[in-house]
């Protein structure tokens, strides 16, 4: 057994313990050597520059080792899941109707999927066919789904253009336009799932936009179709087969009775109490087996919605600028031509015959400028009700009227200081000339 330490006490003994109540002098010196003791171990152990980036050097390689892994094991799931994956539509479409109402996953809990769950689902009820189970269209939580199948649009005469996109061809979605194009995929959703889709990152920085409520009922069955706008004044290229959104998987927190073989059932209530659980069920297709040439998902949406064609508002809205622009722009000549002739034949020995003259043509002058300022008003207020993309395309036309504005205000100002009219011109237009 190691010996105690032995200190001195007040009285000069030793003992086996350190003093406890000596001077506050003793105290004080050993509370200071503690402190600059454990400063400096605090030095020691603080790690360099070098040594922390070392550190996090490693940690990045754990990581992607880490990460390699994860994804061969991932690879192994996925390569299990397609090898029991519907082997066509009618398979696919048996194993729908087996778990329409029926969670054959009743463990798995509600909420947002991973992307895990949401294949694991696909494989065993059909509610998207085809599908890869690649490891290039999953995240965590979502997965991407390619464009293939029927795109519509319409030329600037609103003429419409039907493209089939086929896998690997080519479709270009025209600047400052609107295209409805569809999904490869068909969907079974059971009635215990919804999905949510947008587009990718990628495409959303290209400056398009998917104009569409993203939620896809629990209960659809059938292939997804939405309008692609484009925002830009560039032409953009897809292909068939590329991947263009993506979606989300959500089960809902329903209400289940258990099957003697595990799986769960989704069942509607007789008794009629609010209290009961209840199914509303979406409606069922026409046919048995879904065809891409009869069941149009474009043209359906079109007849419930009551239209026969969709535009872009951006060209008609520009065209619109630019003829205003363009009257602007001939008031404004005119105007300063007036003005310019005015003030050049004026002379000392003619100023009194001319001021009234020059008084009337600014008159006239300041109202032309007046109804320009109302067409400029009433184009910001179009501008605040466009989307942020939208004002973009417009603004800078705008920009350039307002400038034209004022310059022919300084003109008109000019002309009245040279003629020394002030006295006799409008309220408003004396304001504006101080």
């Amino acid at each position: 057994m190691p010996a105690r330490r032995r200190a001195v006490t007040n009285n000069g003994t030793s003992g086996p313990y350190p003093e406890r109540a000596g001077s506050a002098e003793s105290g004080g010196d050993r509370l200071s050597q503690h402190s600059e003791s454990q400063a400096a171990s605090n030095r020691r152990e603080t790690p360099s520059g070098a040594e922390l980036t070392a550190a996090v050097e490693r940690a990045h390689a754990r990581a992607l080792e880490y990460h390699d892994n994860l994804g061969r094991e991932a690879d192994l799931a996925l390569k299990a899941l397609k090898a029991r994956k519907p082997s066509s539509l009618e398979e696919a479409i048996l194993r729908f109707r087996e778990h329409q109402r029926r969670d054959p996953h009743p463990n798995i809990p509600a909420g947002l999927l991973p992307s895990s769950s949401a294949c694991t689902y696909i494989a065993d009820t059909g509610m998207l066919y085809p599908f890869s189970f690649s490891r290039e269209d999953l995240q965590l939580a979502s997965l991407d789904l390619p464009l293939l199948g029927r795109a519509v649009l319409w030329d600037e005469e609103l003429k419409e253009r039907t493209v089939e996109i086929a896998d690997g061809t080519a479709f270009e979605l025209p600047p400052n336009s609107i295209a409805f194009v569809t999904l490869e995929p068909y969907l079974q959703l059971p009635d215990y799932i919804a999905i949510r889709f947008n587009l990718r990152v990628r495409n959303v920085y290209r400056g398009l936009l998917l104009g569409t409520g993203p939620l896809v009922d629990a209960g659809y069955q059938g292939r997804l179709a939405f309008p692609l706008h484009n925002l830009t004044n560039n032409p953009y290229r897809f292909y068939g087969g590329q991947r263009i959104v993506s979606v989300e998987f959500t089960k809902l927190n329903t209400t289940r009775n258990q099957n003697t073989d595990g799986g769960s059932v989704l069942e509607s209530s007789t008794s009629g109490g609010l209290e009961a659980p209840f199914v509303v069920p979406f409606r069922e297709p026409k046919h048995p087996i879904p065809d891409h040439r009869r069941d149009d998902p474009i043209a359906a949406n079109f007849r419930k919605a009551g239209v026969s064609h969709v535009e872009s508002s951006l060209p008609s809205l520009g065209l619109k600028v630019e003829e205003q622009s363009r009257r602007v722009d001939e008031n404004l000549r005119s105007q300063n031509a007036r003005i310019t002739a005015a003030t050049r034949w004026f002379t000392v020995g003619g100023a009194i015959a001319l001021i009234g003259a020059l008084v009337t043509l600014i008159g006239i002058a300041w109202q032309a400028q007046s109804e320009m300022r109302g067409v400029a008003t009433h184009e910001r207020e179009l501008i605040e009700r466009l989307t942020a993309a939208q004002q973009k395309v417009i603004t800078d036309s705008l920009t350039k009227l307002e400038q034209r504005i004022v310059r022919t205000e300084d003109a008109i100002c000019a002309a009245a200081g040279a003629a020394d009219t002030s006295r006799n011109l409008p309220v408003e237009l004396t304001k504006l000339c101080r």
